[in-house]
């Protein structure tokens, strides 16, 4: 199962929607089935610190524990099997030699297929 870090929609809307298609990876978000400010503050914990980081170019601590908090949540108490690197800025928070856990970098997957088809 792959997860990603909870950032509210760029749009304002808060929500998140599942992801519909063949079967494979779910995605799931701490305490999606429960509703309330915990959640939302945490959402806004995990959006504060990503606009921070991506504005700025440079991952603090504080956000970096941000970040790992998460995850470590969804590891451990969602069953994540790995974290999925949404957003093109995180891999300044992560990297998977540093990481103990499983990461799917969506941004370095994209990069790496644009060189091999800018090369072929």
């Amino acid at each position: 199962m792959g997860h990603e870090l909870p950032c509210r929609d760029t749009d304002g809307s808060g929500g998140f929607s599942p992801v519909s298609g063949p079967p494979g990876p779910r995605l799931s978000y701490p305490d999606r089935a429960n509703s309330g400010r915990h959640r939302a503050l945490r959402q806004d914990n995990v959006h504060q610190a990503y606009v921070a980081m991506a504005a700025s170019g440079v991952v603090t601590e504080a956000q970096r524990l941000v970040f790992n908090t998460v995850s470590q949540k969804l590891l451990k108490e969602k069953g994540a099997e790995a974290i999925m690197l949404g957003g093109t800025d995180l891999a300044l928070a992560f990297n998977q030699q540093d990481t103990a856990f499983p990461l799917v970098d969506c941004a370095g997957i994209h990069v790496d297929a644009i060189v091999r088809l800018a090369i072929s």
